[in-house]
């Protein structure tokens, strides 16, 4: 019957849910205020005791956390799932349910670790490592795969026609692109992503050799791609057990296990703490 903090909220879809199927007294905490708005319309429309704080969760908001309280972020990205685990410890918060999720957005340059265990450890991940736990492509069927390899190819095609072009061996990123533009030709794809940068392509352009060219770089990438993945899930499970581990030493009973089921979502990890 602990009151509920709830992390990161939204539009507070989960306090809502904890609210109504258990009366439970729900805060949800989000700094957009267009979220809380609607999220605290929705809690007042079928009158359940949730209520909204417009803040940002890095301002100092350790005092929302309190000993006689169970706190819950589902999905919380990289340093706030984090900032929340530490002022939870710090509190002595009794309950926490936290699915982590984007490891990467952090603010430090490489990952600082939060247990003791993790701090001896010689591992030293970049963000780009971290990213990697994020790289899971989910079943789409034959006609969605074939998509998403198409693209690949025609993005690395488009991205060695502009390194030529202009001369400058660097990535040139282009906006993200509507399925519709895949059935067309791909000169049309790229003289669509040259005129997003304002980049003129001539007349003379061999489309086939490049064309050909993204094809082999994406075979390659896909080959570079397989190897990194067997890193993957061993990779989100020490990121999952260095927090499993600092709450066990900040005095927490601590539980691993995953809510749903990996085709639902990927980032299905639930860490379960008590004091």
């Amino acid at each position: 019957k602990l009151p509920v903090l709830e992390w990161c909220a939204g539009k507070g879809h989960l306090g809502r849910l904890i609210a109504k199927l258990n009366q439970r007294s729900v805060t949800s905490l989000e700094w957009q205020q267009s979220l809380c708005d609607a999220g605290q319309q929705f809690a007042d429309k079928w009158q359940l005791p949730q209520r909204f704080i417009c803040a940002d969760a890095f301002d100092a908001q350790q005092h929302q956390l309190k000993q006689q309280q169970l706190a819950v972020a589902l999905h919380a990205c990289g340093d706030l799932h984090v900032t929340l685990l530490k002022h939870a410890s710090v509190a002595g918060t009794k309950q926490l349910l936290i699915s982590p999720c984007c490891y990467h957005l952090i603010k430090a340059n490489s990952y600082q670790p939060l247990s003791h265990v993790a701090l001896a450890s010689e591992l030293t991940l970049s963000r780009a490592d971290l990213q990697l736990p994020l790289q899971h492509t989910a079943v789409t069927g034959v006609k969605g795969d074939q998509h998403r390899l198409q693209q690949m190819a025609w993005r690395l095609a488009f991205d060695s026609l502009q390194r030529e072009v202009r001369q400058v061996d660097q990535y040139l990123p282009i906006p993200s692109i509507k399925l519709s533009q895949l059935n067309g030709s791909f000169e049309d794809f790229c003289r669509w992503a040259a005129a997003s940068k304002q980049l003129v392509l001539n007349e003379t352009l061999d489309w086939a050799y490049y064309q050909a060219l993204g094809y082999e770089r994406q075979r390659l990438t896909r080959r570079i791609d397989l190897v990194a993945h067997l890193f993957r899930a061993v990779l989100e499970k020490w990121l999952l057990l260095d927090r499993v581990c600092y709450l066990e030493e900040s005095g927490y009973r601590v539980e691993l296990s995953e809510f749903c089921a990996n085709s639902v979502s990927p980032r299905n990890a639930l860490i379960s703490a008590f004091k």
